[in-house]
């Protein structure tokens, strides 16, 4: 069974992509890790401390891999997870992160950007590692601005219109400012909640390209469960549980599955 964490309903979006290209060959088993949000308002530390916790949870419920389907958790902890974590407690198992996915996407599918000004929209937890705008810079895409935007995400969760408008007025105000009054060719969506209101984002800014590495990251995964086949399909419906308040994942559940009713569970996490 393959985990997925978000700390809300934005990961839902990325378990959407691998459904759509894995089917029920896989097991999925999706975590909203609803105490934490927002969780790109916690700092580093608490960041790398939850996500040891979540994994823990993960395997204790049967999953041989977690993909951390959120840029927040992945930028900060994934490395620390990787590298230090896994190989004293759960050598057998893998966490993988959605980060360098979205460096290969841009690399790959929008090099034309290169020289073209743009925003990489994440979180205040992303944005203040700068991981994004260094990477990107670093493959060519020379006019890449950062804008952290932790509020954006909870209002997105809470379907708060006013704050989500508000939050749009800010990055378009913010931009502005760093882009020398240009208007943005693109924006990045380093946050797995953004793409839920594309709708909004495409009223608020009209003609610029909105960029999201769903598909692309779920096609990575099919590619490394193929080079890796010690991850053996084992086909089961997918399940869901929530740390906190699980309204907004059932709203969400319902509103994706024809109106289908799913059991979200109760996940008890560092206790």
């Amino acid at each position: 069974m393959i985990g997925i964490y978000d700390s809300g309903v934005g990961g839902l979006h990325v378990l959407s992509a691998l459904q759509k290209h894995l089917g029920e060959d896989y097991g999925f088993c999706y975590l909203a890790d609803t105490e934490m949000i927002p969780l790109g308002q916690k700092s580093p530390t608490e960041i790398k401390t939850r996500m040891e916790q979540a994994c823990e949870w993960f395997f204790r419920n049967n999953c041989s891999l977690v993909l951390l389907a959120c840029n927040t958790a992945s930028v900060v902890s994934i490395r620390h997870l990787q590298t230090e974590w896994l190989g004293n407690r759960y050598p057998a198992r893998n966490v993988l992160g959605i980060n360098i996915p979205l460096l290969e996407y841009m690399q790959t599918h929008h090099s034309g950007l290169r020289t073209k000004p743009g925003i990489v929209l994440s979180t205040a937890a992303t944005y203040a590692t700068r991981f994004y705008e260094v990477e990107l810079r670093a493959r060519g895409f020379s006019q890449i601005h950062g804008i952290g935007c932790s509020r954006l995400p909870l209002a997105i969760e809470k379907q708060d219109e006013a704050l989500i408008s508000h939050e749009l007025r800010y990055i378009a105000d913010k931009f502005l400012t760093l882009g020398a009054g240009e208007q943005p060719a693109y924006i990045v969506h380093a946050c797995t909640h953004f793409p839920l209101i594309n709708h909004m984002f495409e009223q608020s800014f009209a003609g610029v390209r909105l960029i999201d590495h769903a598909d692309w990251t779920a096609r990575q995964l099919v590619a490394y469960l193929h080079k890796h086949p010690s991850y053996v399909p084992a086909p089961s419906p997918a399940r869901y549980f929530a740390t906190g308040d699980q309204a907004n994942l059932r709203r969400v559940l319902h509103a994706q599955s024809n109106k289908k009713q799913y059991e979200v569970g109760v996940a008890q996490i560092g206790k």
